[in-house]
């Protein structure tokens, strides 16, 4: 991971972290924001589609999309006009809103734990958990710290949560 980019989503979350999607009705949306879930985005190994399924492929060509136009310097409502070329949803907009806001929120604390040292992390599942989080966090097991394509949520509607561990 590029320490940079890592910079760029820690500065941008901590100033807009209690404002980060907008959840407007009128269609597909992502306020003023893209800015910073395509920084989170352009992180490749927050992605592993190994433990998703293949519904996950749409999220995850989403969130290329908006890399794409970003670097082209398209604005949000010019990313919301292609995207919604690719048959996207109302329904899967939320869902990508809602689980990078999650993965925003988990990098933070990803972000603040290994500046402190710690060296592992585990995600607890809820007992109903999906096969998905189950084969991945079976037994909580612990995963190095740098594994960051571990980090949840691991799929859309992903409920695991985290704990990390000094040894």
């Amino acid at each position: 991971m590029k320490a940079e980019q890592l910079h760029r989503v820690i500065t941008a979350m901590n100033k807009k972290i209690n404002d980060i999607i907008s959840q407007e009705t009128g269609g597909v949306h992502f306020g003023g924001h893209v800015e910073l879930l395509a920084a989170v985005a352009s992180i490749e190994e927050l992605y592993d589609l190994s433990y998703a399924p293949e519904a996950e492929a749409k999220r995850t060509g989403i969130m290329h999309i908006m890399i794409s136009a970003m670097l082209e310097g398209q604005s949000a409502e010019q990313i919301t006009q292609i995207l919604k070329t690719k048959g996207l949803t109302d329904g899967d907009a939320y869902k990508v809103a809602v689980s990078e806001k999650r993965r925003i929120e988990n990098l933070a604390d990803w972000y603040e734990y290994y500046g402190a040292g710690y060296k592992f992390f585990s995600a607890i599942s809820e007992d109903d958990a999906c096969e998905i989080c189950k084969n991945a966090y079976e037994n909580n097991k612990k995963h190095p710290i740098e594994q960051l394509n571990m980090l949840p949520p691991l799929h859309g509607e992903c409920r695991c949560d985290l704990m990390f561990h000094r040894k």
